[in-house]
């Protein structure tokens, strides 16, 4: 039988279309396929293997089987008191799967674990609902909120003689840890005999012998009341909590495709080919599918701009579901945002440049001389590029660390001299298990910006808020240099105190800004961001394609991590202009025997910050053999070489523009 299951009425609440695609080989899942994707959940098993550890007594209902794990959990409630993990309940078509209920003679206590970071000292109303006359979730928790809404429903129509609470139990951001270790003992395996990621527990652990609590527990009752009962509708469709339900349900069962418009939320769906991959009668994109019969577009117009594409499209929403303005080169300059006075090219501005090269088919590149002149003033040579890697995860490493704290663990830091030449100056990387990195991280960052006077070069708003997070975590250390590294990392970014905003004597330049203030590229198209920013410039300076096509040793630029033979550019090859793809795999020269016992996939690459991400929180919760610990730590090392030398060519590119005379 067909069950909508929670995971299946939450796809259904994005887009009920999607419910129609959902399990059918015919429509690719890109999600279900990126194993980027699936690592990124293991943090939320490790919270959720915490929290089974706090209920000792927990039982699990290990049967598969929907119907076999009902009746086994159905026999368990017939008990006064029991605990049970994974409880399966079905009704009238719906299926839940509880992470844990908790039953006391007549009370049922529903707990939800999530992946998620709340507040022991925040009120459940002020941190789940918006301050307003109508009563509204805040959008960060409304799924979640729904989530744990649709099982309380199931519960209750199974068991209606019963009081059934709804809990949410948390990462506490305000707790601390007060022993050393606690990830080492919730570790990462694929040793089971299905192959997926699992967590080995350490044995024998007591949930007491991990000091202080880290998880808080909030009961959200009367808010999922209030949903289920319709008193708080759905922001994104306007139904009640029971309307919802009952589409998705008749919709789903009877396998029938809900026929919804296309709009803003067609800009992530997963339910597409990959872009090598064509059409075929036996697989086929669901995405193309929407577009070709809801929207009457011709196949032509798919590879055209949407109005989601166009820059900063906040605007797209609305546009889109209203006016039914579907593709950008439909949209007029009205519709935009406003062009606002300031110095340097505005938001309205560079919404407007993009309209009018999609409806041209022209390209160019613009420069604000204003801006570029502002800028001019503050750079000072030798620059220095710097990019970090940094972590965020659910159990602490250290004493006195909170869940899902900054952690440092590596920095690039190139040169660019006034002369031309390029250095790869220097790096730093702590993967070690049960090491806090942060002060060191910073000690390191210091040495190395001291040994010139040069200007500071950043991408973004990272690593100015890292730093602000680490001076915090000085403030409360007994560090005995922490007023030297404090006042490090005052002098290099911006930052507020009582109120004030202060700007370091050499605060870091962010180079996404000055881009954004002083050039436009119709190669940006709707973003920013470095890894479209940097294939967008290689593909319109050829000079730049020339330099980077040949070997480090030919160009005379240094590297502290690729060899001399290395080529960042192969314009032969597809995506040849960008350089990340460029990237060697981590395991490169290791054989297959030896690649079969290690986690990560042999042709993985670590080429975004998410992925360096997850290859060190599993430096951090497994055990390896040192050389994939090695092979690992060289992959972080090339990656975050690559991002610094990534903003040089960007530096690059713009420099006869910022200094014409060099």
């Amino acid at each position: 039988m067909r069950y909508l299951t929670k995971s299946k009425f939450k796809l259904g609440l994005e887009c009920p279309t999607k419910l129609f695609y959902v399990g059918k080989e015919l429509y690719p899942n890109q999600k279900q396929s990126d194993p980027f994707l699936l690592q990124l959940a293991n943090g939320g098993f490790q919270v959720e293997a915490l929290a089974r550890l706090k209920y000792e007594n927990g039982i699990m209902i290990e049967a598969k089987n929907t119907e076999l794990a009902t009746q086994i959990t159905h026999e368990y409630l017939q008990e006064n008191n029991s605990c049970l993990f994974e409880a399966s309940f079905t009704n009238q078509g719906l299926h839940v799967r509880s992470d844990i209920v908790i039953k006391d003679c007549n009370l049922i206590k529903l707990i939800e674990v999530k992946a998620k970071s709340s507040k022991s000292s925040a009120s459940v109303n002020s941190e789940f609902l918006q301050k307003s006359k109508i009563p509204k979730l805040n959008s960060s928790w409304e799924a979640y909120l729904w989530d744990i809404a649709f099982k309380k429903y199931v519960i209750q129509l199974n068991y209606p003689e019963f009081q059934i609470s709804a809990n949410l139990l948390l990462a506490d951001k305000d707790a601390k840890s007060s022993i050393n270790g606690i990830n080492q003992k919730f570790k990462i395996t694929n040793s089971g005999p299905d192959q997926r990621m699992n967590i080995l527990v350490e044995e024998g652990l007591k949930y007491s012998e991990l000091g202080n609590e880290l998880l808080v527990e909030k009961d959200v009752t009367e808010i999922v009341n209030s949903i289920i009962r319709g008193e708080i509708k759905h922001a994104e469709n306007g139904l009640t909590f029971i309307e919802n339900v009952q589409l998705l349900k008749d919709a789903y069962i009877n396998d029938q495709e809900m026929k919804t418009l296309v709009g803003r939320q067609c800009k992530d769906c997963e339910f597409r080919l990959a872009k090598d991959e064509v059409e075929s009668d036996s697989q086929k994109s669901g995405f193309n599918r929407c577009w070709l019969e809801k929207a009457k577009v011709t196949r032509a117009d798919l590879s055209k701009p949407k109005t989601y594409d166009i820059y900063s499209s906040g605007f797209a929403k609305k546009i889109m579901k209203e006016d039914g303005v579907l593709l950008a080169h439909q949209l007029n300059p009205g519709q935009l945002n406003s062009i606002s006075e300031k110095a340097g090219f505005s938001q309205g501005e560079r919404q407007l440049l993009q309209l009018e090269d999609i409806k041209s088919g022209e390209k160019r590149k613009i420069y604000n001389e204003t801006a570029l002149e502002d800028y001019r003033e503050k750079i000072n040579f030798p620059i220095n590029m710097i990019d970090f890697e940094t972590s965020v995860n659910a159990l602490p490493f250290t004493t006195d660390q909170s869940p899902y704290e900054t952690i440092a663990f590596q920095f690039s830091h190139h040169l660019v001299h006034k002369d031309g030449r390029i250095e790869h100056f220097n790096q730093w990387l702590c993967t070690s298990p049960n090491t806090f990195p942060n002060f060191e991280f910073v000690r390191a960052l210091k040495k190395s910006l001291e040994t010139n006077q040069g200007s500071i070069f950043r991408y973004h708003n990272h690593e100015n808020n890292v730093l602000n997070t680490i001076k915090k975590q000085l403030i409360d250390s007994s560090e005995l240099d922490k007023s030297e590294l404090i006042d490090f990392i005052e002098l290099i970014t911006k930052y507020k105190s009582n109120g004030t905003t202060f700007i370091g004597d050499r605060c870091m330049i962010d180079l996404h800004r000055l881009i954004n203030d002083c050039y436009y590229n119709t190669e940006f198209a709707h973003s920013l961001s470095l890894k479209v920013v940097l294939p967008a410039i290689i593909s319109t300076d050829l000079e730049l394609q020339r330099k980077y096509s040949k070997t480090l040793e030919s160009t005379n630029i240094n590297s502290l991590n690729f060899s001399s033979n290395h080529c960042w550019l192969s314009p032969d090859k597809p995506n040849g202009l960008d350089p990340y793809s460029n990237l060697p795999m981590p395991f490169e020269g290791y054989s297959d025997s030896q690649l079969s016992d290690f986690f990560v996939d042999a042709d993985d690459k670590i080429s975004n910050g998410g992925t360096a991400m997850m290859v060190y929180a599993k430096m951090q919760y497994t055990e390896m053999r040192i050389e994939e610990r090695t092979a690992l730590e060289k992959a972080l090392l090339k990656y975050c070489e690559l991002d610094t030398l990534a903003m040089v060519i960007v530096f690059e590119h713009l420099k006869p523009v910022l200094f014409p005379e060099l």
